[in-house]
């Protein structure tokens, strides 16, 4: 409520989005995508297409983590796509509009660029999974990364809380289904995960899952 009462109290134009799970957001050439997205509520995962083809991931979004996207980001052979975890809500907005209001308070300024310093966090953080060459490490990384950032105690287990299927798991890893489906499996046969009919992982042992990490 706060970003949408400080850009109705600076008259600041705004658009509210709702996505369901597996929603998604795609900004291409096509759309007037001079504008800049934040995320109100939920987890979201952006990534950029080239050619519709090769897929780069290049963040796992939440609260409060700002997206620009410009002429500069968004052409003929590149888009972005914003696909929602779970519910989401976002608010879309102009940012030549806050940059031409000489009056903008320190209050919205500072947190636009809290903003952004999370947003930045998020990308450094994606960069660290996809340094490893290794997949199995990759996704070792990523599920170690859910369950501090969102993890929920569950007796002697840590549960993320949204459904991972092998395809977001295989986009966001830069690998393929049947990959991520041979390491998912081993990793429950050596019982350092569960991965439950909903598609929800469950660490059940953390320090083993992380001792594998070189």
């Amino acid at each position: 409520m706060k970003w949408i009462n400080n850009f109705s109290n600076l008259q600041i134009s705004y658009y509210i989005y709702k996505l369901n799970k597996g929603d998604k957001i795609i900004c291409n050439n096509k759309s007037n995508y001079d504008k800049s997205i934040i995320i109100l509520y939920g987890i979201t995962y952006l990534f950029k297409t080239l050619n519709n083809k090769q897929i780069f991931p290049l963040a796992i979004l939440n609260k409060n983590n700002i997206i620009h996207l410009d002429k500069y980001h968004v052409n003929k052979k590149i888009n972005y796509q914003l696909i929602a975890f779970e519910t989401t809500y976002l608010i879309s907005f102009s940012y030549k509009n806050i940059t031409n209001k000489t009056h903008l308070n320190n209050n919205l300024l500072l947190k636009i660029i809290t903003s952004q310093e999370l947003t930045k966090k998020n990308y450094e953080i994606m960069i660290n999974i996809l340094k490893h060459k290794y997949i199995k490490y990759r996704i070792i990384q990523l599920l170690l990364l859910l369950s501090l950032k969102f993890g929920v105690i569950n007796e002697k287990e840590i549960m993320i809380p949204f459904s991972l299927s092998q395809k977001n798991l295989a986009i966001i890893t830069e690998s393929n289904k049947i990959t991520v489906n041979k390491i998912i499996n081993e990793l429950c046969k050596k019982m350092l995960i569960r991965y439950s009919a909903k598609k929800i992982i469950y660490i059940t042992d953390i320090y083993m899952l992380k001792s594998i990490l070189p």
